[in-house]
């Protein structure tokens, strides 16, 4: 193993929009890896830079000096003679700088060890993570490539631990793939296993583990949670909250909701309050029909049978609206398609109605008028009895008529709690106004009655007539005497009040109690859609480190690895990134920036329907790679088996004229690329502990990548073997022999045209 060192800063960040990893980019990453390709094997190789802040500790030896590419670039303008255009370049000066090879401690402890460091925080394989694969440069790839060939990462498999860079040099270690995703997964378990076991109870030891939680409580507050409302209007003081409880009454059930409607469902609880409301006015003017006043000695007014049949209009219109809106939304669930065509119009016609009526003004402005029906049939009824008789009542009819009188105002006062879905404060005001009234008549003196007027004379004289009763033996009811008495007045106005203070209060905390309810619904329902959006963006981001489709594999065997055949594999590398970046304005962010533009226009080409076989493997500095026929499920959909070969192909050849389009907008300066082809097996596979890496290895790997860094710019370079296989789609032409590291001297063609073309 080369390993090699060195000091200075970075850029880091991601780059592209599809398989992007975490990574980092510099002039100074770039020497980090010339450390490592010219050093020696077994040795740690640094640069000056690095041994000013370790010369104190470590013994080193002179290595060969390297060339510094930290100086500053100039811009020059030159004459194109192959474009036969002006055109810009940078050039800078040459500088070299000392490197060294670490030796020994000078405190003798041994330099070729490390203590293993044990990871407490096992992932998980459903965990967005980012990529280990070693780090890069803009500048490094493509300086590697116009020196001699080298073997690119991906050609092997890397060990645990083992770290890797942008060179294109032989990466080092065994063939055999790790299995550090099932040793994850294994540890992960057993330290679940671990917790779960130590938090199993044992004998009293939870109950009173449970009593000092208790106690750790600071105050009430912390177990029973006030909603976040205004104490006086009792309105969220979130506007968008109390926007939504407003309109929670206008929502239609749908899906799982409409199948498990209940009572407290908002868009049916009206009509089952309506109902119950209904049936409380109808007794109460049964009530008022059978007793006030006596039927047989006096007639009710005119008005009470006006406000009787207005109240008992209003009521039944507003019941027949709930139900035509429920039969309305229910049959437009149901009903089958030719049904809800064809009474698409009244169902409109209804809901609209509904929605228009049941607008929070408009729903309160109502409620009023409907909870007031009872106490207006009980008024009018009162006003009646009291005006228009024209006889003379007994003493025990008046005390019969007061407590009738009294018992029905304290029940109708309860009507004021229907209806959970109106303002507290509608309802509390309107029993407020119903019990103002019923108080005023209470207190008015008796004088200002007409038609009872001596039946009041001669409640003044109770006492000497209750005396005379009982001197003629006879004995009057027990009720009578107190309902008679002056005071019964007064008792009643207490009654009436307490019961309208509890009718406020009940209002209140009803109104409290729903909005609390609605507060826990409103944020279980934003931590549920958080929730659903940060598992989109985690799968989203899981997508982008391992396959969708070999996900089922990873969570029934904990590991992936599958040797694939006649795969293809596809380097692009951009050949003169290395002159275009440079540090000196913003430290070389724009020009990444630029990279991303570039790498976001060629991953744009990814989602077309054609390319579906081809996919991003990753991006290493300024080089791009893909591959296609790696889903073997998309492959046995194709009609041929050469599909994702053409594929492939095609998008290599999109690669390039994308990249011209880029060029066209570019001022002065031409980004030039070269493209490696191969066809053959390959070994792709997950590895990796704490940032999971989906990666292809093999020797079809290794000669695309030499078939791109030996290549020509602007062409897309293959074997002969792949020019044969493709020769029915694409003309080649010859190029000659090209020397392959570790392969000798290769047969190469160059893409010229499809030829449909």
């Amino acid at each position: 193993m080369r390993v090699g060192v060195h000091t200075g800063k970075v850029i880091c960040g991601i780059v592209g929009t599809r398989r992007f990893k975490f990574d980092v980019w510099s002039n100074d990453v770039t020497l980090a890896n010339e450390m490592e390709s010219s050093g020696q094997a077994g040795k740690v190789h640094i640069s000056e830079a690095t041994y000013g802040f370790v010369k104190d500790i470590y013994e080193v030896s002179d290595g060969e000096s390297v060339q510094d590419i930290r100086k500053f670039k100039v811009l020059i303008e030159f004459f194109n003679k192959e474009e036969q255009c002006f055109a810009i370049k940078h050039t800078q000066d040459e500088a070299m700088i000392k490197t060294y090879f670490i030796e020994r401690r000078l405190d003798g402890k041994p330099v070729y060890a490390l203590p293993p460091i044990e990871i407490t925080p096992e992932p998980d394989i459903t965990q967005p993570t980012s990529d280990a694969n070693g780090s890069g440069s803009g500048a490094s790839a493509t300086k590697d490539a116009a020196k001699e060939p080298g073997e690119h990462p991906s050609a092997r498999p890397l060990l645990i631990g083992q770290s890797q860079t942008n060179n294109i040099a032989p990466a080092g270690g065994d063939s055999q793939l790790p299995t550090s995703v099932s040793t994850a997964l294994h540890e992960h378990r057993m330290s679940l296993d671990d917790k779960q076991a130590s938090l199993k109870p044992i004998g009293r030891s939870s109950d009173v583990q449970m009593l000092e939680a208790l106690k750790d409580l600071a105050c009430m507050e912390d177990v029973f949670a006030f909603p976040p409302i205004s104490r006086f209007t009792l309105s969220f003081h979130s506007r968008p909250v109390e926007l939504s409880y407003r309109s929670l009454g206008l929502r239609r059930p749908k899906g799982l909701a409409a199948k498990n409607l209940s009572w407290s469902t908002p868009r049916v609880a009206p009509f089952i309050n309506a109902v119950v409301e209904t049936i409380i006015l109808i007794l109460i003017l049964v009530t008022c029909l059978a007793t006030f006043p006596d039927s047989l000695r006096a007639a009710h007014s005119p008005m009470f049978y006006v406000v009787a049949m207005i109240a008992l209009f209003l009521q039944f219109l507003f019941l027949s609206l709930l139900i035509m809106d429920m039969i309305a939304w229910n049959s437009g669930q149901a009903g089958s398609g030719a049904s809800r065509t064809t009474g698409c119009n009244w169902r409109r016609c209804a809901m609209r109605t509904y929605m228009v009526c049941f607008r929070w003004p408009m729903r309160n402005t109502i409620g009023a008028i409907l909870l007031f029906l009872p106490t207006a049939v009980v008024l009018s009824n009162f006003t009646g009895a009291y005006f228009t008789g024209t006889r003379e009542y007994s003493h025990i009819f008046v005390a019969y008529y007061r407590i009738i009188f009294g018992l029905m105002f304290a029940f109708m006062l309860f009507n004021y709690t229907l209806f959970t879905t109106f303002s507290s404060w509608t309802k509390t005001l309107s029993a407020c106004v119903g019990c103002a009234i019923a108080i005023v008549l209470c207190l008015l003196p008796a004088k200002t009655y007409s038609s009872l007027h001596l039946a009041y004379d001669r409640y003044w004289q109770f006492e000497p007539i209750v005396h005379k009763y009982n001197q003629a033996g006879v004995a009057l009811p027990a009720w009578v005497v107190p309902v008679m008495e002056d005071s019964f007045r007064w008792e009643l106005l207490v009654v009436l009040s307490v019961t309208m203070g509890l009718i406020g209060a009940l209002n209140r905390e009803c109104d409290i109690s729903f909005r609390l309810s609605f507060h826990r619904d409103y944020e279980a329902l934003r931590a549920k859609q958080a929730i659903a959006h940060q598992k989109i963006q985690a799968d989203w981001l899981l997508e982008n480190i391992i396959p969708y489709y070999i996900m089922d594999d990873l969570r029934l065997h904990s590991k992936y690895s599958r040797h694939i055949d006649d795969a293809a594999v596809v380097f692009a590398c951009i050949s003169n990134f290395a002159e275009f970046y440079d540090e000196q304005y913003q430290g070389g962010q724009e020009m990444l920036r630029v990279l991303n533009e570039i790498f976001a226009d060629f991953e744009h080409q990814l989602a077309s329907v054609q390319y579906k076989d081809v996919e991003k493997i990753k991006s290493n500095g300024a080089c791009f790679m893909v591959a296609s026929g790696l889903n073997m499920t998309e492959r046995r959909r194709n009609r041929r088996p050469d599909t994702h070969l053409h594929a492939l192909m095609d998008f290599a050849l999109d690669l390039i004229h994308t990249l011209d389009d880029f060029n066209r907008q570019m001022f002065n300066f031409q980004f030039e690329m070269k493209v490696g082809y191969n066809i053959g097996e390959v070994t792709a596979g997950v590895i990796g502990t704490t940032k999971l890496l989906y990666d292809i290895w093999g020797d079809t790997v290794n000669v695309a990548s030499r078939m791109y860094s030996t290549g020509q710019k602007g062409r897309i370079q293959v074997t002969e073997a792949v020019a044969k296989r493709l020769e029915s789609r694409y003309v080649f032409e010859y190029r000659g022999e090209v020397f392959v590291k570790g392969k000798g001297d290769m047969k190469t063609y160059l893409l010229s045209h499809r030829r449909n073309d």
